[in-house]
């Protein structure tokens, strides 16, 4: 399956939750323009984060990434890989965990990672990466606090 006509599989579907605040949308990626879960219209409305994660709609991402689908709505035409030059190694998914996670977050990365590579569909490891987006514009100005940066 490409993502986006670029000949590759997106891992942001494994790896990544973005919530829209303005409407409670629940997608993989800023870039997904396609059905998505909504968290406040949900059946139970104690849904935890892994029942999100395995929503059908989200679940259909994981297909789209995997060609188990008969078109690619959603992520076709996806800003983020038709912009990179090296198709063959994106850094944005291919990451290290960080030495200092505890035994828990290290045993859900790996598990992550695991599910990913093979690629599950249902998840049992909860997102790596969590965004939650309080408005539609982007910031551009956007500034990012890394452990290593804060102190200097």
């Amino acid at each position: 399956m490409t993502s986006g006509g670029v000949g590759m599989r997106c891992a942001a579907p494994w790896y990544e939750m973005n919530v829209q605040a303005p409407d409670n949308s629940v997608s993989t990626c800023c870039y997904y323009y396609g059905n998505m879960p909504f968290w406040d219209r949900l059946e139970n409305a104690d849904s935890s984060v892994l029942d999100v994660w395995n929503h059908p709609d989200i679940q259909y991402i994981r297909r789209i990434q995997m060609g188990e689908t008969t078109d690619s709505y959603g992520c076709e035409g996806c800003g983020y890989f038709s912009n990179q030059t090296d198709k063959d190694d994106v850094p944005y998914f291919n990451f290290e965990a960080p030495p200092d996670l505890s035994e828990k977050q290290r045993q859900n990365f790996d598990l992550a990672k695991s599910e990913f590579e093979s690629r599950a569909i249902e998840l049992k490891s909860l997102p790596l990466r969590q965004f939650f987006f309080f408005g539609y514009q982007c910031n551009i100005d956007m500034y990012h606090v890394y452990p290593d940066s804060a102190s200097s």
